[in-house]
């Protein structure tokens, strides 16, 4: 069974959004997991509930948080992920202003899409199957 990790992160509001992403799945991938991106699964304009959110969270083994630019849109679906009880790993763009009081010392700050990739692959190693550890 493959791990699904859900991921959260700024998409209309981050211009190198493509990017991010691209290197956020390579770390995913590399450790066996898939990526689960909500909006490949509805649109961004779509009236969506918590509970709906939940549900999604809840189909995934961890949750995956870049709080870069600071969306709130990205703390609300980490919160639901933290309320369902999901394990969270949490990483940031150097010099993002960290607003969630929960795990703060935990945050892997990056500077370069390199880095994204790396401190990735660094915060989900210990949820990965047991081969790629």
């Amino acid at each position: 069974m493959t791990i699904s990790v859900y991921v959260i992160m700024p998409v209309g509001s981050d211009p190198a959004h493509a990017q991010r992403r691209v290197r956020i799945d390579a770390a995913v991938r590399a450790l066996g997991m898939t990526p689960y991106h909500p909006l490949d699964h509805r649109s961004h304009a779509d009236d969506i509930s918590a509970d709906a959110i939940r549900a999604e969270v809840m189909e995934c083994a961890v949750a995956l948080a870049d709080l870069s630019l600071e969306r709130p849109s990205c703390y609300y679906e980490l919160g639901l992920a933290h309320g369902a009880g999901l394990p969270a790993a949490v990483v940031a763009e150097v010099g993002t202003m960290i607003h969630q009081t929960a795990d703060r010392w935990s945050v892997a700050y990056y500077d370069s899409l390199d880095d994204l990739e790396a401190q990735v692959h660094d915060v989900l190693r210990p949820y990965a199957p047991a081969l790629t550890r």
